[in-house]
């Protein structure tokens, strides 16, 4: 299992600063504009950086990044000046784990920006700062430093090969293309590249009812960086053949009062009983009643997405965010539970503004978002209740005194 053990972000939109260790369940609660969805954002910005088309990352460093999926990487108000100096660099830093090979790694990345000669004075940004390390978590010793980078000079660990291209590499070009393209034998190394790329490609979920039931040629899966849409129906009829096929159908009676789940199947284009072509069709069981897909409400059909995704996905992580859009709060909470139910072998990190959701887990679960007077947000990890009311009450929005804490048993889904 690959999943994140902390992550250190600032100065990368309207975020000042986030300073987090994760569980394998997280909440990331806040009010409407505290950057919630900026920071789950920032890991497919990352993976812009490192793997995007290299004259497309080129372009938006030097235009900065406007026009983009990622314009405005930062503050508002620090556009408004000549003095790039005095504005801080936008820092990543996180480490994370690979379980199977029981070891864990940590990137650094610092990108810095200097004003441009334009009349608009775009900034141009560049590399200031790189780094990658590994772990083994079995053996003693202190991290092994794989390399380390400011601006274009590259140094390697000792037992790491020099490569001459380093002294080409351009300030938009991360060090981790260049050793992706070059390779390595070192299987330490190779499992740092993969895993690192396994977090960064996470998709995340913010499903669009609209979407996913229309027809496929008309269908928009992707908007944002977001994936709201995808097959549903087709992705249900595959999970019957599929370990998984019972406990799908477990999930949607526990959350949605699905009785049963039925794939059908009738054949066109001949004649005979032995051939022509097999067309196979979904069906549900639900308040005495026979259903398709589209009978459902929008947000029953946002469940049942999400559930899909959870038993099918090849991710271990899972960025969710707001699953409790158009969602009631019975099915928010049995949402709830299965999740938790998964999380001894998937890492579920969601974002939301649902009281019930913030009820439904543990403190040590929890992570603040707040936005501050001055439009930036601050992100953290709480200790305890009362820490956790005093940082929702001093946010610009106060939500604190609605909480409750419900210390209900999470429900299994066999």
């Amino acid at each position: 299992m690959i999943k994140i053990v902390n992550y250190n972000l600032s100065y990368y939109r309207n975020i000042r600063s986030a300073v987090l260790n994760f569980e394998n369940y997280n909440v990331i609660i806040g009010t409407n504009n505290s950057g919630k969805s900026n920071f789950i954002q920032s890991f497919g910005f990352l993976d812009f950086v490192i793997n995007a088309a290299a004259e497309e990352v080129n372009q938006a460093f030097e235009t900065g990044f406007k026009g983009g999926l990622y314009e405005k990487v930062l503050p508002n108000k620090h556009y408004i000046t000549e003095d790039a100096a005095a504005v801080p660099s936008i820092r990543f830093q996180m480490e994370w784990e690979n379980t199977e090979t029981n070891r864990r790694f940590s990137y650094g990345l610092t990108l810095s920006w200097r004003a441009g000669r334009s009349v608009a004075m775009t900034p141009i940004f560049y590399i200031d700062g790189e780094s990658l390390s590994y772990k083994d978590l079995g053996k003693p010793g202190t991290s092994v430093r794989i390399f380390g980078r400011h601006e274009n000079k590259v140094t390697y660990g000792a037992d790491f090969p020099k490569f001459k291209s380093e002294a080409s590499l351009s300030p938009s070009v991360s060090t981790i293309r260049l050793l992706q393209v070059l390779g390595t034998v070192n299987p330490a190394y190779s499992d740092a590249l993969t895993s690192l790329n396994q977090v960064l490609k996470t998709p995340i979920f913010y499903f669009s009812h609209t979407e996913l039931t229309k027809n496929s040629k008309d269908k928009l899966n992707i908007h944002n960086g977001r994936l709201i849409a995808f097959e549903l129906e087709e992705e249900i009829i595959q999970l019957e053949q599929s370990p998984s096929w019972h406990i799908f159908k477990s999930a949607v009676h526990h959350v949605l009062g699905i009785d049963d789940v039925d794939i059908g199947s009738f054949k066109i284009g001949n004649n005979s009983h032995h051939s022509g072509q097999e067309i196979k069709y979904l069906s549900f069981t639900h308040a005495r009643s026979i259903k398709n897909l589209k009978d459902f409400s929008d947000g029953s059909i946002l469940l049942i997405a999400l559930i899909v995704k959870v038993l099918n996905s090849g991710h271990d992580i899972f960025f969710i965010e707001e699953p409790e859009n158009s969602t009631h709060p019975k099915a928010l909470v049995d949402l709830v539970n299965f999740l938790q139910s998964f999380a001894e072998y998937k890492q579920f990190i969601i974002t939301s503004h649902s009281i019930v959701l913030l009820n439904k887990s543990k403190v040590d679960q929890i992570i603040t978002a707040r936005q501050t007077e001055d439009g930036m947000s601050e992100f953290a990890n709480v200790s305890s209740r009362k820490e956790l009311k005093a940082r929702l009450r001093s946010g610009t929005t106060n939500f604190a005194d609605e909480l409750f804490f419900d210390q209900s048993e999470v429900e299994d889904f066999d």
